[in-house]
Parts: structure tokens; sequence; C-alpha cells
């Protein structure tokens, strides 16, 4: 039991949990007939805490928000649930990265107004190599941090050629394009950008972006391809 114990300690020092609730949802496997050593296998595998187990630890970490989505409905292992993605920028060891922090069922409404499109915020992350979740481990708090604006560390962290868009399907980049084109969809808004040598790229935007027509803007979003057409959706930086 004593290991247990020690165990108990370390996922909810890693995870940022409080031991309470860790021997509660141990208990209620044990209840379903499970030992303590499988309760707890069980425990880690659930991917809500596989995903915050390992990897380094940041503390005071600065986050910038530049993206973030509406709440979705996901089905997992366990059921159904609810899940809300904020794409951030992290500096680390000197140097800006890509991030994700994703937020689950009660966490949406309790820790989503904490973040807001750049904002900074602060606290003790957890990441992995290869991984491009991070895990929070303290609260939330605003970050008095100077940060660059969102799109000088998209330029230092690499803008993709709009005529290499369509060697990356399915993932998500950075591109900067003048405006020629504006329009409105059912969902929100539509622009065509381009740059010198490209021809113009459709790129999908919430409602109230705001671009302009002769404006230079700089995009965070998803390359899309649809009968040979491609397409970013996305944000504005």
């Amino acid at each position: 039991m004593a290991d247990i114990n020690k165990e108990i300690s370390r996922i909810a020092k890693e995870t940022g949990t409080d031991e309470a609730s860790v021997k509660a949802e141990l208990e209620k496997m044990k209840q379903q007939g499970y030992t303590d050593q499988a309760a707890m296998a069980v425990y880690k595998s659930n991917p809500k805490v596989r995903n915050r187990l390992g990897g380094k630890l940041i503390e005071n970490a600065v986050m910038l928000p530049f993206q973030i989505d509406g709440r979705r409905d996901v089905t997992t292992k366990k059921g159904a649930a609810k899940v809300s993605n904020i794409s951030v920028f992290i500096q680390d060891s000197g140097k800006w990265d890509v991030k994700t922090i994703s937020l689950w069922d009660d966490q949406i409404g309790k820790e989503m107004p904490k973040y807001e499109v750049g904002k900074p915020v602060s606290a003790t992350i957890r990441v992995k190599d290869g991984s491009d979740r991070v895990s929070i481990t303290t609260e939330v708090k605003p970050s008095t941090a100077p940060v660059p604006a969102l799109t000088s560390i998209a330029e230092q962290i690499g803008l993709v050629s709009l005529n290499l868009i369509s060697q990356l399907e399915g993932q998500s980049c950075f591109v900067k394009g003048i405006v020629g084109r504006t329009f409105t969809t059912p969902y929100g808004e539509g622009i065509e950008i381009s740059e010198v040598g490209s021809n113009p790229l459709t790129v999908y935007l919430p409602a109230g972006s705001g671009a302009k027509i002769g404006n230079e803007v700089v995009v965070v979003g998803r390359v899309s391809n649809k009968n040979g057409a491609y397409t970013l959706r996305g944000s504005l930086l």
C-alpha cells in the first residue's frame, strides 16, 4: 500500500491534481472489482491522465494564446465528452514554440475565461518531446511579461510559402499574404490572399475577423483539400 500511496503522490504532482481526487477515482475502480495495482494501471492509461505524465517541467512558463477553438462534442472510450483546444506560443530556453492546451468537460467553463488571444498568461507546465500538447500543473494566471506581437513570433517560427500549401494537407501552418478579395459565408468570413508568384489562396475565418482588401495579413490555420482545391481554415494573427 505504501508504494500505491507514493504513486498517488507522484501522479497528483505531475498532473496538477489533488491526491484526494486521484484516490476517489481509484476507489471507484476498486468497487468494480479491480485490485489496487489494476485500478492504478487503468487510471494511468486514461488519456486525460497519461498525456500529463512524464516530460519536462517548466515553472512559470509564459504562454501567449493565438487561437481558441470553440467547444465541440467528441466520443472517447469512456463515452461522449466535450473538448476545446487552445493554441499557444510558449517560450522555452529563449525560443518560441507552438503547443496545444486541451480543456475537457467541466474544465471548459472554469478555465476558458482565463485565455484570451494575444494576452499572455503563466503557469507551471509539463511538455513532452515530440508532442504538441501541454499539461497545466498549476493555476493559470495573467502574466505581465513582455512578449512580441503574434505576427512577429509566427515569423520567427517560420511562415510557409503559399506555393507549398498543397504539401501540407491536414496540417496547421502560418502563412502571410495580401488580401485580394473578401466575402461572407454562412459560418463566418472568407478572404483570398496571395504573394508574388502564387495563385490566390482561399482562407475561411470566424465572423468578425475584419480583414480588409489590400492589407497584408498573417494567418494560422489547417490546410484542407477538396477536389484539388486547397484552402485554409483558421484565424488572423
